[in-house]
């Protein structure tokens, strides 16, 4: 069975990420922190990451680069969870590892919609979204710039 790690330093949306994720036929662990996380991979490397943008010590972009460096650690798709439309962090998480952007708040469509596009499959997830996982970031040319 597929596993997302949920890394955010709020209980409340881990709770919903972490419920709505299992409801889609995934299992999940959560993090508070980036340093918590970091030791969930050691431990066990996760199939997907949903990494919210602004976590109290390590940042979300030293937590990539960190990941990358461990053994495995290019294998989870990193959705990197934002509430700002801030084209230049989008930009930086891109280059720093993240394969999706998702913005806040989300709803289990989003959800859904993220976790087809970073390529994680279920029966729920062939369901909520027709089959179809087209891999590329949710974002729109004339939101971000261009990127």
């Amino acid at each position: 069975m597929r596993h997302c790690l949920v890394v955010d330093d709020s209980e409340i949306m881990r709770r919903v990420a972490h419920g709505l994720i299992e409801e889609l036929g995934l299992t999940s662990t959560e993090a508070e922190t980036a340093d918590d996380a970091l030791k969930s991979c050691k431990r066990a490397m996760p199939d997907a990451i949903l990494l919210d943008w602004h976590l109290p010590g390590l940042s979300a972009h030293d937590f990539m680069t960190q990941l990358h460096a461990l053994p495995g650690g290019s294998r989870p798709v990193v959705i990197y969870c934002t509430s700002e439309n801030d084209p230049q962090d989008v930009a930086r998480a891109i280059r720093n590892g993240a394969k999706v952007v998702l913005m806040k708040p989300f709803d289990q469509d989003g959800l859904t919609r993220a976790l087809a596009d970073a390529g994680l499959s279920s029966s729920m997830l062939d369901y909520r979204t027709g089959g179809r996982s087209d891999r590329r970031l949710r974002m729109h040319d004339a939101e971000f710039g261009g990127l």
